[in-house]
């Protein structure tokens, strides 16, 4: 038993069960990793105004190192384009969330969010990282920075016995042909919005803009109710 409600029955859960095997081969990809790219639509309206507080508030700190990052409650002090932000990824992760024992009379949960800035000066990086406790994160590139080389956003493959086989230069081929990846990186685009599980690890590679690289982290937890 975990403590929450429903635990045991959530533990008799049945899975997924595939048709029977055709006469021809298929492929049948198993545990994808569910991740969302979006631009913010109220990026154009607010984007420039939420990047003037964000740098405001780091320039009250008077830190000096390449990576700053603000306190974890944003939505407080972020202004209006900020609230509005995470409003909007609120309904889109809510919109990708199954309750697979939701009770006739509503929804079992709540989420609780967490939100919070960062800013990356030239040749700064943030660490790999995953956030235990959450269910999603998502990450609001405020401004990019104007970089040419660097400031990705990588992903690392979460089948982590996968990269410690005898030749993990092998790989399966994909439906498109093309081979498996162990690393992803996706370039910073000012607007963009990435959603993906909290378990997933990331970090953000060395920046080489002129400007600061400005984004934004949200993370959200599910609080079971009653």
């Amino acid at each position: 038993m975990d403590g929450r409600p429903r635990a045991a029955r959530r533990q008799g859960a049945r899975g997924l069960r595939l048709a029977e095997p055709s006469p021809q081969p298929r492929l049948v990809p198993f545990f994808p990793t569910q991740i969302v790219i979006e631009s913010w639509p109220g990026f154009e309206a607010g984007g420039a105004a939420l990047r003037d507080t964000i740098l405001a508030r780091r320039a009250a700190d008077r830190d000096p190192s390449p990576r700053w990052r603000s306190t974890p409650d944003l939505p407080h002090w972020g202004g209006e384009a900020a609230r509005a932000l995470c409003d909007h990824v609120l309904r889109r992760i809510d919109g990708m969330t199954v309750d697979k024992e939701q009770r006739a009379e509503g929804r079992g949960f709540r989420w609780t969010m967490t939100g919070w800035a960062e800013v990356l000066d030239r040749h700064g990086a943030i660490d790999l990282r995953s956030h235990p406790g959450s269910s999603w994160t998502a990450i609001c590139d405020i401004d990019d920075g104007g970089g040419t080389e660097g400031g990705d956003l990588v992903f690392l493959d979460p089948r982590y016995p996968a990269v410690r086989m005898p030749i993990p230069e092998l790989r399966p081929r994909r439906r498109d042909g093309t081979p498996d990846q162990h690393e992803v990186r996706i370039a910073a685009r000012s607007g963009a919005i990435v959603m993906f599980p909290s378990w997933l690890m990331h970090g953000v590679r060395p920046f080489d803009g002129d400007r600061p690289r400005v984004s934004i982290g949200l993370t959200f937890r599910a609080d079971w109710i009653g």
